[in-house]
């Protein structure tokens, strides 16, 4: 009886131990990765401890071979493509149950194939990576420092950054043929590409951005490319220093083309977003200087809670130009931008749509311009433009469909948000008779005096 017991008691336990995941570990158990990949099966872990770089045969081109199996770095072990190579390559339909999490990818330069990892109808799941000095001519067309996206590709990058990487198009990350990756909480730094300087998307893709940051990235578009029929979406993102000069560095006509963004013939849909200090060519060489924030030419956008502050651009449109595209911009706060005399924060040419709800003030250059065909404006407030609140062939609209041009009185410098209102303010919803709020931010400070808030240059 206690004999019976105890084999049935060892056959649960050999069940139990069985039907739980294994690991290995490099280099403890296996000298490469792909020694360790090629053992364990679906369900399984491969640990790759921190022992330097890991380069080479074995640790360079990885595949997973349509494994749902987790690659867990331990300490930021660094995968390196100084040995030559890519990283990693998935095609062979992995899922988000394909994880690779607390890996360094840095290097990956070498002429055709400088990227880190490729993903081709493909969706594994990225964690606490980090991408680094990668890039060259990257995927198809040379795009992608970093990272590839084609297809069917779905995949999930989590608290992921990407750091001083390039390439044609895209400087950290090319989306293309409806892949639909999604980002959140990743940090886009100092990537530079000669469209998209931290992204770029082209053909049907769809990515998807929340709570991520893109900081001093450079190119044509300096943080983003929005090529034909593209759909990304930017929920709760910032967009910092960012600049379409920087990329190339020396003489170019062309360049100066969508501080943030340059949509190209794409769909642009963005959602209480930040964009401060983004810049389309201030080089005085740079003969493109249009759009400050976005440059779009054909397609749309849609903005809604919208902050562009302190964004320039060399000739027009400081925070947005527009031309031959439909736009729906609700919401947002328009301020302390520069751009050449009577080139307007907001430039629209042949352009359908509606402003609403918004605050274009104290922008050195004017306030809006358009020409032959512009959006329909209700509820804004468009106040104290040198230049000019209304340019072009724009009529003046205050005191029509709820418009005003009245003292925003923003809250200053003393505030952590210096654009926000006061409670006197009458972009108020309860100050003003269309009963909304307008511009970006909720009054955050008490009734403040007529406060003129303008950058150093400015002058009326």
């Amino acid at each position: 009886m206690i004999k019976s017991t105890l084999i049935l008691l060892f056959c649960i336990l050999l069940a139990a131990t069985t039907s739980t995941a294994d690991s290995v570990d490099i280099p403890l158990d296996f000298m490469t990765i792909q020694e360790g990949i090629d053992f364990v099966s679906d369900g399984d872990t491969v640990v790759v401890l921190w022992f330097g770089d890991y380069q080479g045969p074995g640790n360079r081109d990885l595949d997973f071979g349509g494994k749902n199996l987790v690659l867990r770095g331990i300490g930021e072990p660094v995968l390196s493509g100084l040995g030559g190579g890519r990283g990693i390559v998935f095609q062979n339909d992995e899922s988000s149950s394909s994880i690779v999490e607390g890996i360094v990818f840095q290097d990956y330069r070498e002429t055709g194939n400088g990227y880190a990892v490729h993903c081709i109808d493909a969706s594994p799941t990225f964690k606490s990576c980090r991408f680094a000095e990668s890039g060259d001519m990257g995927c198809t067309a040379g795009g992608g420092g970093a990272v590839c996206l084609e297809g069917n590709s779905n995949s999930l990058f989590e608290n992921v950054a990407f750091y001083n990487n390039s390439s044609n198009w895209g400087g950290a990350v090319f989306c293309l043929f409806g892949a639909a990756p999604s980002f959140f909480q990743c940090r886009f730094e100092a990537n530079g590409a000669g469209d998209g300087g931290a992204v770029a998307c082209e053909s049907y893709a769809t990515p998807k951005f929340n709570e991520c940051e893109f900081l001093e990235n450079a190119g044509n578009g300096g943080a983003v490319y929005v090529g034909y029929e593209c759909r990304p979406v930017f929920e709760d993102c910032e967009f910092f220093g960012n600049d379409s000069w920087a990329a190339t560095g020396e003489y170019d006509p062309g360049r100066g083309i969508g501080g943030a963004f340059f949509v190209d013939d794409g769909h642009v849909e963005m959602m209480r977003c930040r964009i401060i200090d983004s810049r389309a060519g201030t080089n005085m060489w740079a003969m493109g200087g249009k759009g400050g924030g976005i440059y779009i030419d054909g397609g749309s956008l849609f903005a809604e809670e919208i902050l562009f502050e302190d964004c320039s651009s060399a000739f027009y449109g400081s925070a947005i130009w527009a031309e031959n595209a439909a736009v729906e911009i609700r919401q947002c706060t328009f301020g302390l931008g520069s751009t050449a005399p009577a080139g307007g924060a907001l430039y629209f040419e042949d352009v359908s749509g509606s402003i609403e709800q918004c605050i274009v003030a104290f922008n050195v250059g004017g306030g809006v311009l358009g020409l032959r065909l512009w959006p329909q404006f209700a509820c804004n407030d468009i106040f104290s433009n040198s230049s000019g609140d209304y340019l072009g062939e724009l009529n003046e609209l205050t005191g029509i469909d709820g418009n005003i041009s009245l003292n925003p009185i923003f809250c200053g410098e003393t505030f952590p948000d210096r654009l926000s209102i006061a409670d006197n303010s009458p972009c108020a919803p309860e100050n003003n008779d269309c009963g909304q709020l307008m511009g970006f931010l909720e009054p955050a400070c008490p009734p403040q005096a007529t406060l003129l808030l303008v950058p150093s240059e400015y002058s009326d």
